[in-house]
């Protein structure tokens, strides 16, 4: 990773953990912007992704640049 990357890293990502209950927005799916909650499972910091198990039971993946904005929540309704 070169010096530009670095800076282009996403600091507040690394404070999330497997299994943390977040609220994403961003380009999900390729389409428009959206929103959606979920369970994180992983973040990949070569690849730039973060994967996640998604409110409907699936599981997604999405690059950095496409996330607009992530948070964490204490839970939320599956019914």
């Amino acid at each position: 990773m070169d010096e530009e990357e670095a800076q282009n890293e996403p600091e507040y990502l690394k404070y999330f953990k497997r299994k943390q209950k977040i609220n994403l927005r961003g380009r999900l799916h390729g389409g428009p912007v959206e929103s959606e909650r979920g369970e994180l499972c992983g973040i990949d910091w070569t690849h730039r992704t973060l994967t996640y198990h998604g409110e409907f039971g699936l599981y997604n993946t999405v690059r950095f640049d496409e996330i607009y904005e992530i948070e964490p929540i204490a839970h939320y309704r599956t019914s």
